[in-house]
């Protein structure tokens, strides 16, 4: 994807990099998927979710309520809405002080790609914007149960291993939040490894900068199941269930029950949203291959003084020889090696691996967003197809890309671009010997 000249000065040029880059991986397999047929092409939006509360109304009370109530059974809405610290609510009669629990909730929403062009005013043709489809939503109970980037890989590898056609090219699109960065290497080694067990040709994972996570498409959805919640207060006995022993269980179950129930009747993009909770008793990370998280943190953290670093060393240094990193985005790709048993002749699609070798960089990934005077009078941004047409244009990219190749510090071994000192020598820890 190339960009023209940054003539916008309410962003910074990281946001417009990010736009592009976005953009770039749906007119990506939208090519793919136009060209070859390839219909096992899987996109998902993901995002957590603002706390939704237990005992209290679960949303503010200035959600807009859309839905009737039954007579004698009326919204008991407050009257005013009181700050709420971690944990804690205090109400008006007597500076009471009451426990308050939360529900994190985590949303995937699949997004159906068109391979239907468009000109807009500047006469660029673009693909048609992905719709969106089916929603997915894990809760899960904060006080018991935490998320990281291996918690979210398993939420993704159960939706998957759910459906009865598995993809073979998987892209997710998200904020720049730890759990979530391309820049974190807990976010590569759980997404990695999540390619490998699902047997992906290619796994894609593109963030948006700071500040610009609203144009992710499941921001829209979250506002829907809000209204769903207006005027709803989920356990509202929470206050007795806690002062028994075991109370606390019992209520979390109670509300996510309801939670579930009120979600699962719930339609978004013309489709019942499909919504599970985790059991507040139930191991997060136990008998799944996501259950390691704190031993791959250990081994992240110390390095070679850690007693995992023997036994997690070849998995890293082997994701790292198949992925492709710089900002904001991160590419596992299957190789064509001799000698790799994971990947040679497994291949599902192997011509659409080679649908940009002409013009990609020597990992075969995507086109790095960069900015072109020459291109639209270097005011607007050329479209990814004016890239995969123009041969003018690519020779010139092409140009700029190994000028800034040679600037750019990067790993020998691998196709890993260093983003700090610390950076560059974790990765050597892993990635060399």
């Amino acid at each position: 994807m190339c960009l023209g000249k940054n003539t916008d000065t309410k962003f910074h040029p990281e946001d417009h990099y990010c736009k592009a880059q976005i953009k770039s991986v749906m007119n990506y397999l939208a090519l793919i998927k136009d060209k070859y047929c390839i219909d096992d092409i899987l996109i998902l939006s993901i995002d957590d979710k603002a706390k939704i509360k237990i005992g209290v109304p679960a949303v503010s009370r200035y959600v807009h309520s859309r839905k009737y109530f039954e007579i004698h059974n009326e919204p008991t809405t407050p009257d005013h809405d009181f700050p709420i610290s971690e944990k804690l609510l205090i109400t008006p009669s007597g500076n009471q002080l009451i426990l308050i629990f939360y529900l994190i909730n985590i949303g995937y929403l699949e997004l159906d790609l068109k391979t239907e062009t468009l000109k807009d005013k500047y006469e660029r043709t673009f693909y048609c914007k992905p719709a969106n489809s089916q929603l997915h939503i894990v809760n899960r109970p904060f006080y018991f149960v935490s998320t990281s980037a291996f918690s979210h890989a398993k939420d993704i590898y159960q939706i998957i291993q759910a459906k009865a056609n598995k993809p073979s090219v998987l892209a997710l699109t998200s904020d720049n939040g730890p759990d979530f960065s391309p820049n974190s290497y807990l976010v590569f080694i759980a997404l990695g490894r999540l390619w490998k067990l699902l047997d992906l040709d290619q796994l894609f994972i593109s963030s948006y900068a700071p500040y610009n996570s609203r144009y992710n498409s499941i921001e829209i959805a979250w506002g829907t199941m809000s209204q769903a919640l207006a005027q709803i207060v989920l356990c509202p006995q929470a206050k007795e269930y806690i002062q028994r022993e075991g109370g606390r269980v019992e209520m979390f179950r109670i509300a996510m029950a309801e939670l579930d129930s009120i979600w699962g009747k719930t339609y978004y993009a013309e489709k019942l949203v499909q919504t599970r909770s985790i059991d507040p008793l139930d191991a997060e990370y136990q008998d799944n291959p996501f259950s390691d998280y704190e031993s791959v943190k250990d081994v992240l953290n110390k390095g070679e003084k850690s007693t995992f670093y023997t036994k997690y060393k070849p998995e890293i240094k082997f994701l790292f020889r198949h992925c492709y990193r710089r900002s904001y985005y991160l590419h596992f790709k299957k190789c064509y090696k001799l000698d790799c048993s994971h990947c040679f002749n497994k291949i599902r699609h192997r011509e659409s691996f080679d649908v940009l070798d002409e013009i990609d960089d020597k990992f075969g990934t995507l086109p790095k967003p960069i900015l072109m005077d020459q291109v639209y009078d270097g005011e607007h941004y050329a479209s990814f197809l004016d890239y995969k047409n123009s041969e003018t244009l690519r020779k010139n990219i092409k140009e700029k890309l190994e000028k800034e190749e040679k600037k750019g510090d990067k790993c020998y071994f691998c196709n890993w671009y260093f983003g700090s000192s610390n950076d560059k020598k974790k990765h050597k820890i892993f990635c060399v010997g």
